[in-house]
C-alpha cells in the first residue's frame, strides 16, 4: 500500500498501478511513502513533469525506476498510518 501527499491532498491505500495512473494525470511535487522489503517506512520525493516522475533529491533528478520500486515494496505492506494505542485503566 502506498500513501501519496501532493498539492491536491492526501491519498492512501494506493497500489503501484494506481500510483502510476495518479502520476500520469498529475503535474507538480509529490511525496510517496511505502514499506520497504524489510518492513521499514521509506519515502520518495518526486517531481512530475508531463506524466514523468523524476526523483527529486537524486543527482540529475533521474526518472523513477518503476521496476526498482516494485521490487522495493514490502510484499504485504500494511498501511503507513500510525495506529492508536488504547490503554485500559488498571482494574
Amino acid at each position: 500500500m502506498l500513501e501519496v501527499w501532493d498539492e491536491q491532498g492526501y491519498h492512501s491505500g494506493l497500489s503501484l498501478e494506481q500510483l502510476q495512473i495518479h502520476i500520469s494525470r498529475y503535474s507538480g511535487e509529490l511525496m510517496v511513502r511505502y514499506r520497504n522489503r524489510i518492513g521499514l517506512s521509506s519515502t520518495l520525493f518526486l517531481t512530475v513533469r508531463d506524466g514523468q516522475p523524476l526523483q527529486r533529491f537524486k543527482q540529475n533528478s533521474p526518472p523513477l525506476d518503476w521496476h526498482w520500486l516494485s521490487q522495493a515494496l514490502h510484499p504485504q505492506a500494511p498501511s503507513m498510518r500510525p495506529t492508536t494505542l488504547v490503554v485500559s485503566p488498571p482494574q
